[in-house]
């Protein structure tokens, strides 16, 4: 399902960079051949009237098993970019996977004391020679009527990559044909 809610998301490189490091370094520690856990973190930027660029990202402490968010860590890494970018807000989340989970939800919610609509990122890091986009997608969330009960789903939303220099386009292509 597609959003409907006509915001224009402008995602930067750094975003992708930051997202695929994080998977990266999460599955070089991963012991035995064994799935690398997914990976979880916030998505910073400036919404300008309909326009949200999404422009950096760091990480978040989740424990999956017990669904627990770790709020006292949020916090401090808000604090501390707020104090460096003092425009940029927490816009919404990311993790890794190749598809919506139903525990994706809940982080959802729990972050929507920051953000009443938070954006949900997903870069899904399985590799897919066929595939010729890049293999990130956005979701928002709307409030759909499902079987005569409200419910919140996420909608997929379009976005652009936002390169602002030509040097900066051949770094991050480069950069992004070797993170995989």
């Amino acid at each position: 399902m597609s959003s409907s809610s006509g915001l224009t998301f402008k995602l930067h490189p750094l975003v992708i960079v930051n997202i695929s490091d994080h998977h990266t370094r999460s599955k070089a520690q991963t012991q035995g051949g064994a799935r690398p856990p997914r990976v979880y973190g916030c998505v910073l930027g400036v919404q300008t009237g309909r326009t949200v660029e999404i422009f950096n990202s760091f990480e978040l402490l989740y424990d999956p098993v017990a669904d627990v968010l770790d709020r006292a860590f949020l916090e401090t890494k808000q604090e501390q970019y707020k104090k460096v970018f003092p425009k940029y807000d927490v816009l919404g989340w990311y993790s890794t996977g190749s598809d919506v989970q139903d525990s994706d939800m809940h982080i959802h919610k729990a972050l929507m004391d920051i953000n009443e609509s938070p954006v949900y990122v997903l870069l899904n890091p399985t590799i897919n020679h066929a595939q010729k986009d890049l293999p990130i997608s956005i979701f928002e969330s709307e409030l759909h009527v499902i079987d005569e009960v409200p419910s919140l789903i996420f909608v997929n939303a379009s976005y652009t990559i936002e390169v602002l220099s030509f040097s900066m386009s051949i770094g991050f292509g480069y950069s992004f044909s070797y993170m995989f």
